[in-house]
């Protein structure tokens, strides 16, 4: 009977201490190692994983923008989105960029800021904008725009500022786009609202600019002129530049209305036009 109680004291304990030293491996030791091996495997994993290398010209992309609304400062933030745009064409923020870039100009030229590219012209008797217009290779609407003239009327010794612009125009069918340019640097560009009839590879002209309304063609400065509808007619059959939306009839290389009224007085009879 000794025996036998002795035999079942030593299994008793065996059971207890045994389930203890489990619950202590699987409460303890287990994840402990489970959390190891976790470690060695994310290290693992981090040094087959090459970091991510930083796009190149962010950081000149983030300079420049930190310009844009420092009026003070608009030529330079000019100077610096010019050279991202010319330096990195495919980076990822490029239509931000051009973005920026595209209203700054406009900007300049829209408005009465000094800049070096334009003409310093004072009235004298028998002016009128038509006539400055000629004299110094421009349009008479960029003069009147440019200087924020309330009407066509001038004074004699009235000072203008007159933007002088070299521009051209690009038409892409692939990226649905029209750009100007400016002394064969980028300007603005704007969104194309249809795709583009008639052939590519076309390099032609402006031959003129027409403006509508209701049918019958109205002249710059007079009363039904603001919000017309306006063309640029280009030389060889190509189609026309116009605004409008894409449904409207006429065909043609189509903008938005607002667009075309930024883009007509930029350009004059003569202006490249190429189409890709």
């Amino acid at each position: 009977m000794r025996v036998l109680a002795l035999f079942l004291l030593l299994l008793v304990a065996a059971v207890v201490f045994g389930g203890i030293a489990y619950f202590g491996y699987t409460m303890l030791v287990s994840p402990a190692k489970e959390e190891k091996a976790e470690r060695v495997a994310a290290a693992a994993a981090a040094a087959a994983t090459p970091e991510a290398t930083p796009e190149p010209g962010l950081d000149a992309f983030e300079s420049a923008m930190a310009m844009v609304a420092d009026r003070e400062r608009i030529f330079d933030a000019i100077a610096a989105l010019q050279q991202f745009v010319t330096t990195y064409p495919n980076a990822s923020v490029i239509g931000e960029a051009k973005s920026a870039l595209g209203e700054l100009n406009a900007t300049v030229v829209y408005t009465t800021i000094d800049s070096p590219e334009k003409q310093i012209y004072t009235v004298v008797s028998g002016d009128s904008l038509a006539r400055i217009a000629g004299r110094t290779n421009t349009s008479a609407e960029l003069i009147l725009r440019s200087n924020n003239l309330a009407s066509i009327d001038l004074q004699i010794g009235q000072v203008l500022k007159i933007p002088q612009l070299d521009t051209a125009i690009v038409v892409d069918r692939a990226t649905s786009t029209l750009t100007v340019f400016n002394n064969n640097t980028f300007f603005k560009e704007y969104l194309l609202l249809a795709p583009v009839p008639g052939a590519a590879g076309l390099d032609t002209s402006v031959r003129e600019k027409i403006a509508m309304r209701d049918g019958k063609r109205v002249i710059f400065g007079g009363a039904d002129y603001p919000g017309s509808e306006r063309s640029i007619i280009l030389e060889q059959n190509a189609p026309a530049i116009r605004g409008g939306s894409a449904t409207a009839p006429g065909g043609g290389i189509v903008v938005n209305q607002s667009d075309i009224e930024e883009i007509f007085p930029l350009v004059t009879r003569g202006t490249r036009v190429i189409i890709r």
